[in-house]
């Protein structure tokens, strides 16, 4: 009969029954089940990702823009003003802020 027959896995060439195929997950070939537990496995373990820790060593720095006088905390400078979009106009304030 057809069940008997065997089908050869594309994933481990083993030859297996034709009740133990199955597509692979993204439905373009055919492997057997144990194949598939591990693609299975794989693709679970792909989803999960770690969540990044922000590091917080490094401490918050005050900065001001010198065309529009926003002042702001931040790690890095940057080379926009958050507030008004102005290029290369934030500086580094030492200290407490002049006003």
């Amino acid at each position: 009969m057809w069940w008997d027959k065997k089908v050869q896995c594309n994933k481990c060439n083993q030859q297996v029954p034709k009740d133990q195929i199955r597509a692979d997950l993204k439905g373009n070939t055919w492997v057997c089940e144990t194949c598939y537990q591990i693609l299975k496995e794989k693709r679970e373990a792909a989803k999960f990702v770690p969540e990044k820790k922000v590091e917080k060593s490094e401490p918050l720095k005050k900065f001001m823009c010198t065309q529009c006088k926003y002042s702001f905390e931040s790690r890095k400078l940057g080379k926009l003003c958050p507030f008004c979009g102005r290029a290369n106009t934030v500086s580094k304030i030492d200290g407490s802020l002049p006003w």
